[in-house]
C-alpha cells in the first residue's frame, strides 16, 4: 500500500509541475514579457518566481509523503558572494531542491528539455542552454555571475548510474570558475531511495517504505585564489579533484576526473 501511494502521489506531483508550467508560459509569462524590463531586471523576477515556485512543490511532495527533505546545513548556499554552486547528482529532483533554496539560481539547462514546448519558453527565458559551445558558455556564465546570480551545475553532467557510488567528474565547472574568477560551493545530495527518480528508473518504481529520503549539506567553498596561479587545464584538474573529494568526502578514490 505504501508503495501504491508513493507512486500515485508523485504522479500527482509531477502534473502539478507540468500544468503549472503550461498556465505559467500561457498566461504569465507574457505579462512579465510585457510589464517587466529591462530583460536583465526580467530574468531576476522570474528567477525569483521558479525559487518559490519549486519550494511550493518540494513542500506539496513532502506534505503528501512522497519525499522528505532535510537542507538544515546549506548555509552556503546563501552567501552574497556570486558562486558556482556544484553538487552530485543521484535524481531527477536535484535540480528543483536546489533552486528552491536559491532565490538567484542561474542554471546549464539539458538541450533535451528544450524540446517540450512549453518548458522552452520558460527556460530560455530564465536559464543557459548546454548546447552552446565552450567559449559563448562560459561567456554566458560570466554574465550571469557578474550581474550577482550563483550558477548550479552537476560536474557528473547526468544523473548517477544505478550502484555508482564514487562517478565520474567532468572538469566543465571547474574550468568556467577559473576562467570566470569565481568560487565553487561544493554541496553532497544524499538520497536513501532512487526508486522512480534515479537514471535508468522508472516512473512507477517505488521505495519499500513509501518515502525517499534527501538531504543537501554544505561541504566547503573552494576558492579561486588557490588555484589562480595555476595554468587553466593544470588548475581545473587540481580543483575537481578536490571537488570531488569535497563532496565525497568518506573516499579516498579521487582521480575519476575526466
Amino acid at each position: 500500500m505504501k508503495r501504491g501511494y508513493h507512486v500515485i502521489f508523485k504522479l500527482v506531483s509531477f502534473f502539478f509541475f507540468g500544468l503549472g508550467g503550461a498556465v505559467f508560459s500561457l498566461v504569465f509569462l507574457p505579462l512579465f514579457l510585457l510589464f517587466v524590463h529591462p530583460a536583465a531586471a526580467r530574468k531576476r523576477a522570474l528567477r525569483r518566481w521558479a525559487s518559490k515556485s519549486f519550494h511550493l512543490f518540494t513542500g506539496f511532495m513532502s506534505l503528501v509523503g512522497v519525499v522528505k527533505l532535510d537542507d538544515s546545513e546549506t548555509e552556503d548556499l546563501h552567501r552574497d558572494v556570486p558562486s558556482l554552486i556544484c553538487a552530485n547528482h543521484p535524481s531527477l529532483l536535484d535540480v528543483v531542491f536546489l533552486i528552491s533554496l536559491i532565490p538567484n539560481a542561474d542554471c546549464i539547462v539539458k538541450a533535451g528539455h528544450w524540446k517540450n514546448p512549453f518548458l522552452r519558453i520558460i527556460l530560455s527565458s530564465m536559464y543557459i542552454p548546454n548546447s552552446l559551445n565552450v567559449e559563448d558558455t562560459v561567456e554566458a556564465c560570466r554574465k550571469s555571475l557578474d550581474e550577482g546570480n550563483h550558477i548550479i551545475l552537476f560536474p557528473e553532467g547526468t544523473r548517477t548510474p544505478p550502484g555508482e557510488e564514487l562517478p565520474r567528474f567532468h572538469r566543465s565547472a571547474a574550468q568556467i570558475a577559473l576562467r570566470t574568477g569565481h568560487d565553487i560551493v561544493a554541496v553532497k545530495i544524499g538520497c536513501s531511495e532512487h526508486s522512480g527518480l534515479g537514471k535508468g528508473d522508472k516512473i512507477w518504481d517505488s521505495p519499500p517504505g513509501g518515502v525517499i529520503r534527501y538531504s543537501l549539506h554544505g561541504q566547503g567553498i573552494l576558492p579561486f585564489e588557490s588555484y589562480k596561479d595555476m595554468s587553466v587545464p593544470v588548475g581545473a584538474r587540481q580543483l575537481t579533484k578536490d571537488l570531488k573529494s569535497a563532496i565525497f568526502h568518506n573516499h579516498n578514490k579521487t582521480e575519476d576526473c575526466l
